[in-house]
């Protein structure tokens, strides 16, 4: 979902810093965590393998919030120049969607029953405070309830936009570029010339990607589905106490 071919490189040395991309790889090390405690509850040998997904996470999740944009509360690709400089792409798309979607419950008794992993992750907490925002620990037990990318602030403020009509929520799912876009097209200078990123549902208008404009509005049917696991995961954690409108603005 781009106004450029980002499996090519930038022209002017430019390189760039992908938020779905770290999404998905904080997505990847959670499913690992995740599957890492189960195999530990039945040999103890891979909570090494489960503390070291954890850690892997908390490091990207450090990365991801360098991608946080707190004035449009929302989380943008950003270029980086040669010279150290950084640009962020404010393209409201999927891309700025996916840190909501790397989201895994903790199994209360998983926690409970490793020793080792429960000690060393709690001291890994201890020593980074600001981790402890992206666990939702619960009061009293001071068990991680679930480990997501986004504190319940940023949480918030990414489903305000996610589900306003005028961007992404359309009746038949999530759109993978935001609605705003078609009004508001995106033009990024680039050294050798200008990027745009238009709204375009239906047939691509250009032939950058093949011809096809399958990313550029289109409702795409996995990543509605990743949205939803991602909010039952969060829901189950959070509870009723935290609520957004269905639609924005309604």
């Amino acid at each position: 979902i781009g106004a450029f071919d980002r499996s090519t490189p930038l022209p002017g040395g430019c390189s760039l810093e992908q938020s779905d991309g770290t999404a998905w790889m904080a997505k990847f090390c959670l499913n690992m965590l995740e599957i890492a405690l189960r195999l530990a509850n039945r040999d103890p040998g891979y909570q090494d393998m489960a503390l070291k997904f954890f850690e892997h996470f908390c490091s990207i999740a450090g990365a991801m919030h360098e991608l946080w944009d707190e004035e449009d509360g929302f989380f943008y690709d950003r270029i980086r120049t040669a010279d150290g400089r950084t640009m962020p792409v404010r393209a409201r798309s999927m891309v700025g969607l996916l840190p909501l979607f790397a989201a895994v419950q903790l199994d209360p008794v998983l926690w409970e029953n490793l020793d080792d992993f429960r000690r060393r992750a709690r001291w890994y907490i201890d020593h980074h405070p600001w981790i402890g925002e992206l666990l939702h620990i619960e009061p009293g037990s001071g068990r991680p309830g679930v480990v997501s990318l986004v504190d319940d602030a940023k949480l918030g403020r990414v489903l305000a936009r996610m589900l306003d009509e005028s961007e992404f929520l359309s009746p038949h799912g999530l759109r993978s570029l935001s609605r705003h876009h078609r009004e508001h097209p995106l033009e990024i200078q680039l050294p050798g010339g200008v990027a745009r990123l238009d709204y375009e549902p239906g047939e691509s208008s250009t032939g950058l990607f093949g011809g096809n404009s399958n990313w550029r509005g289109p409702v795409w049917l996995p990543l509605n589905y990743l949205a939803l696991e991602s909010l039952r995961h969060l829901q189950a954690c959070i509870g009723s106490t935290f609520r957004v409108e269905l639609p924005t603005g309604s």
